[in-house]
C-alpha cells in the first residue's frame, strides 16, 4: 500500500497547526490557563476511555451471547481508543475532536456514515430469512441451485 504524498504533507502540517493554535490560543487566554486545559483534557480523557472502554466491552459481550457479530462495539472500542489517543496529545484541535469521538452520539453518526459505505462497498445485505436476522449473505446467495439443500451447522445437545 503506497502513502499518498497529500496524507504525508497533511501528517507533517498537522502537528504544526494544531502547536500554532495551542500557542495563540495561549496567548489570549494565558499560558498557565492554556497548559491546565491541556492536562485537563488529558486526564478527562483518561477517565472517559476507562469509562467507555468498560461500556464497550458490555456491549461486545453481549453481541456475542445474542449471536450477532459484535462489528459495532469493535468499531466504536477502536474510536474511543483514538480519541483518547487524540486527547493525550497537547493541542486544542486534538482535544476537540478527541472529545467529539468520545461521545457515544458522534460515535454513532461516525458508525451509520462508515457502516453503510463499507456494507455497499462489500456487496452484502441484511438477511431477514432467519428468525434471528443474524445473517448476511452475499449479493449473488439469489442465483443458488434451489434443488440444491441449504446446509446449517451446528451442535445439538439433548437433555433427558
Amino acid at each position: 500500500m503506497l502513502i499518498r504524498p497529500s496524507t504525508v504533507l497533511l501528517l507533517l502540517l498537522f502537528p504544526i497547526f494544531d502547536l500554532y493554535v495551542l500557542i495563540k490560543v495561549g496567548g489570549q487566554i494565558g499560558a498557565s490557563v492554556a497548559v491546565f486545559l491541556v492536562i485537563f483534557t488529558s486526564v478527562l480523557g483518561y477517565f472517559l476511555f476507562k469509562y467507555q472502554g468498560v461500556n464497550t466491552m458490555a456491549g461486545v459481550k453481549k453481541s456475542l451471547l445474542n449471536g450477532e457479530l459484535p462489528a459495532k462495539p469493535l468499531f466504536e472500542g477502536a474510536l474511543i481508543m483514538f480519541g483518547a489517543f487524540l486527547l493525550l496529545l497537547p493541542g486544542f484541535i486534538t482535544d476537540t475532536v478527541g472529545l467529539l469521538i468520545l461521545v457515544p452520539w458522534f460515535r454513532n453518526i461516525i458508525w451509520r456514515k462508515l457502516s453503510s459505505k463499507f456494507q455497499m462497498q462489500a456487496g452484502f445485505h441484511r438477511s431477514n430469512e432467519f428468525s434471528s436476522g443474524n445473517t448476511y449473505e452475499s449479493e449473488n446467495s439469489e442465483e443458488r441451485d434451489a434443488s440444491q439443500p441449504r446446509i446449517l451447522e451446528g451442535e445439538y445437545k439433548r437433555d433427558d
